[in-house]
């Protein structure tokens, strides 16, 4: 699955629903769009929509949150950093157990659920926090192959010509 388009394709449903109240920071590598692993997209949809809403509700309105995608070699890598309130060393130990919230009226499943998917697909879910300075969630996914339809660089002469058709976003280069 490409990474990349998921990615996209949550921030954008992300702004549509917070509006002007926060600032989405999409910062995503050169090669972001060779970025593929094995994942239920719907899953996964949910996962990072349910850490950017954990990101959100613990900064500030108009604040941002920046969600990086890059090559991490054998992985991919995902990372949301908050600017927030940051958790204690205590909190940091115990954000990912089952049924551990700071939030009035949360479940402590979201950081829970995203662990335990990453593990089973033989990533790993990082936190680092410092209190008063914000949060950031790293995830770490095994990256595969691109398909091989996919093409990752395409050479054409300078005489030639070549018309691209496609209506998938990612696939749109500026030549």
């Amino acid at each position: 699955q490409g990474i990349l388009t998921l990615v996209q394709e949550i921030i954008r449903e992300k702004r549509l629903q917070l509006g002007a109240r926060y600032v989405l920071v999409p910062s995503f590598g050169e090669d972001s769009f060779l970025l593929y692993a094995d994942v239920d997209a719907s899953e996964f949809k949910r996962m990072l929509s349910n850490i950017i809403d954990n990101a959100t509700q613990a900064s500030n309105p108009r604040s941002e949150v920046t969600i990086t995608l890059k090559n991490g070699g054998t992985h991919v890598e995902i990372s949301i950093k908050d600017r927030g309130k940051g958790m204690a060393e205590r909190e940091l130990g115990l954000a990912t157990q089952k049924h551990f919230t700071t939030k009035k009226g949360g479940s402590g499943l979201g950081l829970f659920y995203a662990k335990e998917k990453i593990v089973e697909a033989g990533g790993d879910l990082q936190l680092q926090s410092k209190p008063g300075q914000g949060t950031t969630v790293t995830l770490l996914l095994p990256r595969t192959p691109a398909p091989d339809v996919f093409i990752e660089r395409l050479v054409v002469p300078a005489s030639g010509t070549i018309v691209i058709v496609d209506d998938q976003e990612t696939s749109h280069l500026e030549l």
